[in-house]
């Protein structure tokens, strides 16, 4: 996991449970993702358990949580960009 994906799972960490939800859902991500992030990230599910409950394979909830991190941290990027003028 790259230092951009550990300072996102630091800041959701340092959040209401409430809060971290809301943040996540704010970046409008496919459902899988946003399922497999919230799961992971705010409720420390274990990779087992997200694949019991929703019928994803292993794989499938990683790439989904690497896809959700690469998504945050280009639209984090976009808005400093933005708020520079650029």
């Amino acid at each position: 996991m790259n230092s951009q994906n550990r300072a996102i799972r630091a800041l959701l960490s340092s959040m209401s449970t409430d809060r971290a939800i809301d943040t996540i859902r704010a970046f409008r991500l496919p459902e899988k993702e946003e399922i497999c992030l919230i799961e992971k990230e705010v409720f420390d599910r274990s990779y087992t358990q997200i694949c019991r409950e929703y019928g994803f394979s292993p794989e499938a909830v990683k790439k989904a949580r690497r896809r959700a991190f690469e998504k945050i941290v280009d639209a984090i990027a976009y808005e400093k960009e933005r708020a520079r003028g650029g």
